[in-house]
């Protein structure tokens, strides 16, 4: 429901925040938002074009309370409802956001845009169905419109994450054993990343630093995706 929608909101504005206290390229504003409603889209980024000179959008939707429950429903049962969520907040989101956030962009003659993907969008997992297919959407939905963007001067580029240390992926790794040991044993550099990987990583592709990359996904898992 929107209240549970809300608490997952402010949870991983909090989360990002803390990320991002040691960064090195300025001060960072985090601002949350359910982002399958275009009403608070709109919000948001117009906040923040009013205490910024060049706005520069994060596209960072955390799961909804559906999703924390990790099924996919790709065996005998397969909510529509369920599905349509996922893809709601994990992709229409995304699309709406760019799409508000580019307007404003194009008046100040450029910006940077960093959706957040997953390593999963590569490869395929049992009962993920709609978040895997979601995550896949994010990449090619980046590599779209940083192609219609570039002749504004906005840039839009995409980070995926592996596994992180968070509370919830703690909770389905160490509720499954086998699981965590198949992770890290496909994971070359044998450990899991933390939130400040995935800010850096935000943080270097909206920067200036990476002025000359835009469509690109970085993996940001440790070698996961590649650790087969």
């Amino acid at each position: 429901g929107q209240a549970g929608e809300e608490k997952a909101a402010k949870a991983s504005k909090k989360e990002v925040k803390k990320a991002s206290t040691n960064a090195d390229s300025g001060k960072v504003k985090v601002s949350s938002a359910f982002l399958s409603r275009w009403k608070n889209i709109k919000k948001v980024t117009h906040k923040r074009a009013y205490e910024t000179q060049q706005t520069r959008t994060v596209a960072g939707v955390r799961a909804s309370e559906a999703e924390d429950a990790a099924v996919g429903y790709a065996r005998a049962l397969f909510w529509t409802a369920f599905f349509d969520e996922v893809l709601a907040v994990n992709l229409r989101g995304y699309a709406l956001c760019a799409q508000y956030a580019a307007r404003q962009m194009r008046s100040r003659g450029g910006g940077a845009i960093v959706n957040i993907g997953s390593n999963t969008a590569g490869h395929a997992l049992s009962d993920r169905a709609a978040y895997i297919a979601s995550k896949g959407g994010v990449e090619s939905l980046t590599r779209a419109i940083a192609l219609e963007l570039a002749e504004h001067g906005i840039r839009v580029n995409c980070v995926a994450p592996g596994f992180i240390k968070t509370p919830m992926t703690a909770k389905a790794l160490d509720s499954d054993p086998d699981r965590k040991n198949r992770v890290f044993a496909r994971t070359p550099m044998g450990e899991m990343g933390v939130p400040q990987d995935i800010a850096d990583a935000v943080l270097f592709l909206a920067s200036d630093k990476a002025r000359f990359i835009t469509g690109a996904v970085l993996p940001v898992d440790g070698g996961n995706s590649i650790g087969f």
